[in-house]
């Protein structure tokens, strides 16, 4: 179908079919509104580049008369009309978002996501690591007490691993290779919540979270920052996070998970499984319901106290429990 030419600067629509095939009236009505709207279409994206063209000169959005015409024409069409184009506005709109997000994160305690164990992972157990670290970030996006997430010692493999979902451009995240205890933010001693001047302190004590700590978090402090070992144990790496933090000094916990439930299965837990269950304390102020809402069924959990819970003792350990599980909580 040759379906288009111009004269003396207007276009025109020149409709034809094939001879070998007669035409009628409604096919013809027909291909003069399929023409009509490629027309359309073209005239549209031209548009379209010549706003970009003449904002990118000027550095301020084009909202010119051929557009509103344009939107008013699809109107009358019954097309679907979209806002003009503005990157500035969008642009602030976006920023806007960011800054009332990073001031939410700001008033909750820090978590850090350890990921310095390249050397603990194949590619299998990166994968499942890779998946716990963007599960965290969206917890941490979607949830109604939001902490600032720091990645620290990312390598080259995580990067890769995690490159498609454009990680480096997460909001309320900050990605390094350097290990937390050369982070400025991040300290080995108890943080006051005001620096002498009386303004707001924002370095955090470091506390690692580990199954082998001897300490039990009773609370969770605004002013620590909580480090979840991104390593994916499977009972292979016993000790790893918690000879790493003794050596560097910091102070290690975990979670009253033992305090609290009975578990038919080990009480290790993935990584955005611990995150979740510290924000979760942040929302509730109690470790039951924090924990609870987030354990899976397979562990089997009954909470201390409960009628089933000498049942479920006595049903002891599953060596053989299968998951990704990271040497946290």
């Amino acid at each position: 179908m040759d379906a288009e030419g111009t004269t003396g600067g207007t276009t025109e629509l020149l409709v034809t079919a094939p001879s070998a095939a007669p035409v009628s009236r409604n096919q013809q009505k027909r291909l003069i509104k399929e023409e009509h709207r490629r027309l359309s279409k073209l005239k549209k994206k031209e548009e379209s580049k010549k706003r970009k063209r003449e904002e990118k000169s000027t550095g301020e959005p084009q909202n010119d008369a051929a557009g509103e015409s344009h939107a008013a024409a699809s109107a009358e069409e019954g097309a679907v009309v979209y806002p003009p184009h503005d990157a500035a506005a969008k642009k602030e709109r976006k920023q806007k978002e960011a800054d009332e997000f990073a001031a939410k994160c700001a008033t909750n305690f820090s978590v850090i996501l350890d990921c310095a164990w390249e050397d603990k992972h194949n590619e299998s157990t990166m994968k499942s690591l890779t998946q716990q670290i963007m599960f965290c970030y969206g917890i941490n996006r979607r949830h109604e007490c939001p902490a600032a997430m720091y990645m620290t010692g990312v390598g080259s493999l995580v990067t890769v691993n995690l490159n498609k979902s454009n990680f480096s451009h997460w909001q309320g995240v900050t990605i390094t290779n350097e290990d937390y205890i050369v982070h400025p933010h991040f300290s080995l001693e108890p943080q006051p919540a005001q620096n002498s001047d009386g303004s707001a302190n924002t370095v955090k004590q470091l506390v690692y979270l580990t199954s082998d700590a001897e300490e039990t978090l009773e609370t969770l402090d605004p002013h620590c920052a909580y480090i979840i070992g991104g390593i994916v144990d499977r009972n292979r790496h016993k000790f790893a996070t918690f000879n790493k933090a003794n050596s560097q000094h910091v102070r290690v916990a975990k979670l009253p998970i033992k305090e609290n439930f009975a578990l038919a299965a080990t009480h290790i837990l993935t990584v955005n499984h611990v995150y979740n269950i510290l924000l979760n304390y942040a929302k509730y102020q109690d470790w039951v319901q924090a924990i609870k809402e987030v354990m899976p069924s397979r562990k089997g959990p009954v909470e201390k106290g409960s009628a089933e819970k000498e049942d479920v003792e006595d049903a002891g350990a599953d060596p053989s429990d299968n998951a990704d599980e990271a040497d946290n909580a």
